[in-house]
């Protein structure tokens, strides 16, 4: 018989769900084998605490005779969040409740996932209203409290910690990818056209294009070039004054390589075609602080030695503070 795992008080799945609108689970860092709290019962939401995420810490440098301090940094720290849950034998044997803790040990071992290159064991996911937000998780306590040969209902404290503390959302892209036109005069062979109508085009220019992304926490791009290209340029000016500007250059791409820069806070990683490639770095660079969320975002890309193979492309998730 399963274990059903619920909040105190709850009465039924229908009952929590119109209720509470959103609700929870688990997922593999794959994605894969997910535990819907719906299905095995109901979170404690009203008594859970860390969803709306954890409180900034400001860093103070302070000269002497100076009243208070000036504020030169702001961090968000990795934050708890628990999940209070009861634990139910439906047949009243406490041997489901040992299983279902032995489940739960297995599911969140750390053991079973590289979480020095993820971050995270698992996802702690939140769905509402046909949107889905997540958060990478460790497991840091709660399974130990239970009760041996107790065939009641038992109380666990679960204890999750976030080293990232955003929510990941959906993902957003640029409206189309970047490339050279095959029409016109550069590539025609029409007598029509000017001269000079056969030479190649060389460089492919994105018009400054301005994009939004959602979210309330700043979306970290990551940017895909297809060779073959000598190099390069990406430029970027958020609309809002003092927020960091991106300029950067990499390059060159082979023909038929595909480049890819992720501009995370977290870890910036250039490769090639897989292959950790920071060598493609072009000399100084600005790498700003993201994506604001819900202002227009402008930004300019340059290919050079670019053919009709050229492309780019631009993506990333939105990011929030809380579950929902």
């Amino acid at each position: 018989m399963p274990v059903l795992i619920d909040v105190p008080g709850a009465v039924s799945a229908a009952r929590a769900q119109a209720e509470t609108p959103c609700h929870l689970s688990f997922e593999t860092i794959d994605g894969f084998n997910p535990i819907d709290l719906n299905v095995w019962g109901h979170m404690a939401l009203a008594d859970a605490q860390g969803l709306l995420g954890g409180d900034p810490e400001w860093v103070y440098t302070k000269r002497a005779g100076m009243r208070g301090a000036r504020p030169t940094d702001v961090d968000q720290p990795p934050h708890e969040t628990r999940l209070p849950i009861r634990l139910r034998p439906e047949s009243g044997d406490w041997r489901e409740v040992v299983a279902t803790i032995n489940r739960l040990r297995t599911y969140f071992a750390d053991e079973l996932v590289d979480w020095r290159r993820t971050e995270a064991a698992f996802w702690l996911v939140a769905h509402s209203a046909g949107k889905v937000r997540r958060i990478g998780s460790l497991y840091a306590g709660g399974l130990s409290d239970v009760t041996v040969g107790d065939p009641g209902t038992q109380r666990l404290p679960l204890i999750l910690t976030h080293p990232d503390p955003d929510w990941v959302g959906d993902e957003w892209r640029i409206p189309e990818p970047v490339r050279l036109s095959d029409v016109g005069p550069w590539t025609s062979d029409d007598p029509a056209h000017p001269w000079p109508r056969a030479t190649a085009p060389s460089s492919a220019i994105g018009a400054p294009t301005t994009i939004t992304v959602g979210g309330d926490r700043p979306s970290h791009p990551v940017l895909q070039v297809v060779g073959p290209t000598s190099g390069l340029r990406f430029t970027s000016v958020p609309q809002r004054p003092h927020w960091p500007s991106m300029d950067f250059r990499v390059g060159p791409v082979p023909e038929g390589s595909t480049l890819v820069v992720d501009t995370s806070s977290r870890r910036k990683t250039v490769t090639l075609d897989g292959v950790p490639a920071p060598q493609m770095l072009l000399g100084p660079r600005r790498w700003g602080a993201g994506i604001l969320w819900g202002i227009p975002f402008t930004y300019t890309v340059d290919l050079d030695g670019a053919t009709l193979g050229t492309s780019f492309d631009m993506w990333g998730r939105e990011r929030w503070r809380s579950w929902r």
